[in-house]
């Protein structure tokens, strides 16, 4: 069994306004990992159903996580984005990559709440 550490994770969220109903929300979340580690985002979408459903203490989480697939021909089987520095098609991926994830950053639908965190990180080494 591989530990987390071994997959260098690091992660951007959101909180986002749903256009639908005011005042309720979801999030959106970017996982990035190591490449060289990991080749499967569909094991990590169901460990984290998993988790989220023992955090929530909830037999299952089926449907409150949603992997969004980029239907682009660069994206990795359609599971995400898997960029290879080394790779002659290294910037137009990179380039690709960072279109779909500027999604993040538009204001259009961001709710600033006094005293609620609207965006987070993890810490890059």
């Amino acid at each position: 069994i591989r530990s987390l550490k071994q997959y260098d994770p690091s992660y951007v969220w959101v909180r986002e306004e749903c256009q639908s109903v005011s005042d309720r929300y979801h999030f959106h979340l970017v996982l990035l990992m190591n490449g060289n580690e990991t080749q499967n985002p569909w094991g990590h979408l169901n460990a984290a159903q998993k988790h989220w459903a023992r955090a929530l203490g909830s037999g299952s989480a089926e449907g409150l996580l949603h992997l969004c697939q980029p239907f682009s021909p660069l994206s990795h089987n359609q599971a995400g984005f898997k960029i290879v520095r080394s790779s002659p098609d290294f910037q137009v991926k990179f380039n690709e990559t960072f279109n779909y994830l500027s999604y993040l950053a538009k204001v259009e639908s961001k709710s600033p709440t006094d005293g609620v965190r609207s965006f987070g990180c993890s810490e890059l080494n």
